[in-house]
């Protein structure tokens, strides 16, 4: 398959995220009690919210909360939801407000995590359900022919014929010229090596760290129990989808749902 249009590309991802997110609802709606856990209807809390792509979805469950750090139009213009902005490691959320809290595609952009988990203890209720969606190191790895794409596109329109650098300043004491080979040397290693994702740029650390069995680890030592791991969808970039957006191939994904709850010591 051939590189995409950045319009077709975004058909790609929307496509990919409807069948992505119907799934998780589905998922979440089944983990769920017969009976809700008090009296109403279920509170869901969806963080990093975005533009807001998976609130239709989430409001099958109950009423949608959101929060994010930035704000969108297209959050504005959305009725019957509540958005608060703000960190979710810092929130004015009530304890114990939440039945369900969800992200998508989150966790791996939080760079405080014990702060972030703190607080998602704190604001969800004793039973509350967790559900995570995280990427893995399959969809890693899947990365590479766009990231290499993306460095040939850079490098070929980044020194046009002819360009002169501007000259580097002159160092006395060589702390000017070890500090330029240093950043030569880290410029050669982004240019040459695949990068990480989120907070980890390291392509080997974010590999290891995007295991399933890596993920599952990073829960339970943040006070969580794993309920369910659920694989979702095997997919690559939209920009390069290098095979098709497919169910994941006998636990073989590019994202993978995880269901948690806090063990009631932490209630």
């Amino acid at each position: 398959m051939f590189p995409k249009t950045a319009r077709s590309a975004a058909a790609h991802r929307k496509h990919k995220r409807s069948i992505e997110v119907s799934l998780m609802v589905d998922l979440i709606a089944d983990a769920l009690p017969v009976r809700a856990p008090r009296n109403g209807p279920i509170q869901v809390l969806e963080f990093g919210s975005g533009r807001g792509y998976q609130i239709p979805y989430l409001k099958a469950i109950g009423d949608v909360f959101a929060c994010d750090l930035y704000t969108s139009n297209e959050i504005k213009s959305m009725a019957d939801i509540r958005f608060v902005q703000c960190s979710i490691a810092d929130t004015d959320f009530d304890e114990g407000q939440f039945d369900v809290i969800f992200s998508n595609h989150v966790i791996e952009h939080l760079d405080n995590l014990s702060a972030a988990f703190r607080e998602l203890k704190r604001i969800g209720q004793p039973e509350c359900l967790y559900a995570f969606s995280v990427p893995t190191n399959i969809w890693l790895m899947l990365t590479i022919p766009e990231q290499y794409r993306g460095k040939l596109r850079r490098f070929i329109g980044a020194a046009p014929p002819g360009s002169k650098q501007p000259p580097a300043p002159k160092s006395t004491n060589g702390v000017a010229e070890r500090d330029r080979t240093q950043r030569r040397r880290g410029s050669l290693r982004s240019q040459l090596l695949p990068s990480g994702h989120g907070v980890l740029a390291d392509f080997g650390k974010c590999y290891s760290s995007f295991k399933v069995t890596s993920w599952s680890k990073l829960f339970r030592d943040h006070g969580f129990s794993v309920v369910a791991q659920k694989p979702l969808l095997l997919y690559g970039p939209s920009e390069w989808p290098l095979i098709p957006t497919t169910r994941n191939l006998r636990g073989i994904c590019s994202s993978v749902l995880f269901l948690l709850r806090k063990p009631l010591a932490h209630a």
